[in-house]
């Protein structure tokens, strides 16, 4: 099934539709993820002084969907290790404190050059601003429905209804709410026989898409195309390497009937 994997990639709504935006640095949100699955498959551990290096970088540029930059090392890195639950736990959780690390490098980084460019603040003055600017960003309802009231859920519902992926503007559209929904009858069919890869994927997709509203409640809001790109990193690629998981199940299948019936014949 590897062959869907560039077809998948390429009919991501949201993750195609700002790809090429400069501003949110596409490749600098997945290189870290990148980095560590192919270290772990090739020699079985990562660079943990490249994957904080990657991060100041991604930081640097701004601030914009930390938790899923976070989330998605943490995630591939589970994914990779090899070895039990806790070996990749272990691991996972060691990635997700690199990513942590690296973001509170940029953000000393970030006030040192408000305070080099501005004297006449100290210190303290450029760390409150900057805290004061987060506590706004993230915890904040001003301006925007507040969480589970009637308008929060219709906004959703809009935002649902928008494509998670498709072929052309005026072609196939599959939409958000229709991925979702997809993925719960997935994990309700599978109650009970998931593997421990199927369970990561699940856990990713959904806590991943979650954390970006839960930890910048304000920002997400009030910016309402972002949603399509913390959907497409979070629902729509545990979407994309569940069809891919089970589509090679079900080849496997195929495969293994094809022959059965050939040995009978």
């Amino acid at each position: 099934m590897e062959f869907m994997a560039p077809l998948l990639a390429g009919c991501s709504s949201g993750f195609i539709l700002f790809s090429q935006n400069l501003y949110f640095a596409s490749f600098l949100i997945i290189a870290p993820a990148l980095l560590a699955a192919t270290q772990l498959t090739i020699r079985g551990n990562f660079n943990k002084s490249m994957i904080a290096f990657l991060g100041v970088l991604y930081f640097l540029r701004g601030y914009e969907f930390a938790t899923i930059l976070a989330l998605l090392t943490a995630f591939s890195i589970a994914i990779f290790t090899p070895g039990d639950i806790q070996t990749k736990a272990k691991s996972s959780a060691l990635g997700f404190m690199v990513i942590c690390l690296a973001f509170l490098i940029s953000i000393m980084i970030h006030m040192a050059f408000v305070w080099a460019d501005d004297r006449s603040w100290s210190l303290v003055d450029v760390a409150r601003q900057t805290f004061a600017n987060v506590r706004h960003r993230t915890a904040s309802t001003s301006g925007v429905p507040f969480p589970f009231s009637t308008k929060f859920l219709a906004t959703m519902n809009e935002r649902w209804e928008h494509s998670a992926f498709s072929i052309s503007s005026g072609g196939l559209i599959i939409s958000e709410f229709a991925i979702i929904m997809l993925m719960m009858i997935g994990l309700i069919i599978r109650l009970g026989k998931l593997s421990i890869t199927e369970k990561l994927i699940y856990l990713y997709g959904f806590l991943g898409y979650a954390s970006w509203y839960i930890c910048a409640y304000q920002h997400i809001m009030w910016h309402h195309m972002y949603d399509w790109y913390i959907f497409s990193l979070t629902i729509g690629l545990s979407f994309s390497l569940l069809l891919l998981l089970y589509g090679s199940f079900v080849t496997q299948h195929i495969h293994s009937m094809y022959l059965i019936l050939q040995k009978k014949g």
